[in-house]
């Protein structure tokens, strides 16, 4: 029992190493951490645990340290003091960013969307894009996922220069194919808004083009479960292609333009936080290319470049492809070396969607 009893009496300290060592060992990581490393930085962790609690904590305790309890206190207040100004001074100065060269502080500040304003709609809240007017004078609709909202900003800036106004139709996680499976939790709120999208439709004859966009790799993967039976990933491919088939047929049975959007390259990094590594490759590490290559986007994509195919020529859809304005023969680019394209391992900031704008010119001219 003596060595529970032990990490027992170093476990307060060992608990206030922890986060400082994985911290910065996250930083100058780049996010990914090994397992080897991770066994290291424990070790660590132990070491100055050790030394904290005998050296700092254990004679801090004695009596004879601090014998009156009144020079205990004002230490304390004092060292509160200081810390909670140093605290304060952080946060007004955003991280101390002024240590940093702007276009760094610039490479790292990678928004997704933007605030659009919000309308409600029955029981269904829904988001104006381009020139904020009555929602029957609507031109376009955004319909989609997480995706849907990261690439708004494009058709956003797009609709206000030709004075045009859309409605953006998107919640995190939804899918069309939602309601194949309506037993499955989570996808009745789905179910719901991609019918009030219908009803929208149907009722707002100024709508002409209809833009799909959702990360469909991940709604054709995994393993679901509907009631009792087992979905796998060639089970869910066909039931996405058989949900956006038949959405695509409603919208062309309104006389709309239905437009699908392929997924974005995925940037294969250890971390979501795709800006911030990007402005510490460019502080410490030059040389480091973390650009996906064409390659693993075609691999990761096998499954779903054809079944977007395969949608296209049994409908007059159209499917804008954004690898082929963000990659080049080999890479994919995620940066132009002052802002991040990307808000996250596969979502665009503002500045990626805006970078796209030009797939969706003839849309709206």
């Amino acid at each position: 029992m003596r060595l529970p009893v032990f990490m027992g009496k170093i476990s307060y300290s060992l608990y206030f190493w922890h986060w400082p060592v994985y911290v910065f060992a996250s930083y100058y990581m780049l996010d990914y951490i090994p397992v080897p490393i991770r066994i290291i930085l424990m070790l660590l962790c132990v070491v100055l645990a050790i030394f904290s609690w005998k050296y700092i904590e254990t004679p801090i305790r004695k009596k004879h340290i601090l014998k009156d309890n009144n020079v205990l206190l004002k230490n304390i207040i004092i060292f509160s003091i200081i810390a909670a100004s140093i605290g304060v001074l952080v946060i007004l100065s955003k991280g101390a960013s002024y240590r940093f060269d702007k276009n760094i502080t610039t490479l790292a500040d990678a928004p997704m969307s933007r605030d659009f304003n919000r309308i409600k709609v029955g029981e269904e809240e829904f988001w104006q894009i381009g020139k904020i007017q009555d929602i029957e004078k609507s031109n376009t609709m955004l319909i989609g996922d997480s995706h849907a909202i990261a690439i708004a900003p494009a058709l956003d800036a797009l609709a206000v220069e030709s004075d045009k106004s859309g409605l953006l139709v998107a919640s995190a996680g939804c899918f069309l194919s939602g309601q194949y499976l309506p037993e499955m939790r989570g996808l009745k709120k789905c179910t719901r808004r991609v019918e009030a999208a219908k009803i929208l439709l149907k009722n707002i004859d100024n709508i002409e083009i209809v833009f799909l966009v959702a990360r469909w790799e991940e709604k054709a993967s995994g393993k679901w479960k509907k009631r009792k039976v087992q979905l796998n990933k060639e089970m869910m491919l066909r039931i996405q292609e058989a949900a956006l088939i038949d959405f695509v047929k409603y919208v062309e049975s309104l006389g709309k333009k239905a437009v699908l959007f392929a997924q974005v390259p995925q940037v294969f990094h250890g971390s979501r936080n795709i800006p911030s590594v990007l402005a510490r490759i460019n502080i410490h590490y030059k040389d480091l290319d973390m650009r996906p290559t064409l390659g693993q986007y075609q691999d990761q994509q096998n499954n779903i470049i054809p079944m977007l195919e395969r949608v296209e020529s049994q409908t007059n859809a159209e499917v804008i492809w954004p690898h082929k304005e963000l990659c080049g023969d080999r890479y994919c680019e995620i940066t132009d070396g002052k802002v991040s394209f990307y808000y996250d391992d596969d979502h665009l900031s503002i500045y990626g969607a805006e970078r796209l704008k030009t797939l969706f010119e003839k849309y709206f001219k």
